[in-house]
């Protein structure tokens, strides 16, 4: 899943000189990062299933096989190599 910090560091300066303008881009920032982060990332595939070497998703990311119509999910990452991935149906 993606991830974006929710808080962006504009600069002191910037911050002291156009306090409303500021105000505005963080509250637009974090409506972007809030989305973003929200935005589940799904895999749709026909005739596979994930492996432990599908290992370049993050955690939280669904998988759908087409042709059976199961539902995984990447539900842990013991190292950047390493995954579980869960039948939810």
């Amino acid at each position: 899943m993606s991830f974006l910090a929710e808080e962006f560091n504009f600069g002191r300066e910037m911050e002291q000189d156009n306090k409303q303008v500021t105000d505005t881009l963080d509250e637009m920032y974090r409506d972007v990062a809030t989305t973003v982060n929200r935005k589940p990332n799904i895999v749709i595939r026909e005739n596979a299933v994930p492996t432990a070497s599908d290992y370049r998703y993050s955690v939280g990311t669904f998988w759908l096989n087409q042709n059976t119509a199961k539902l995984y999910i990447l539900d842990s990452k013991s190292s950047p190599t390493t995954v579980s991935w869960t039948i939810l149906n």
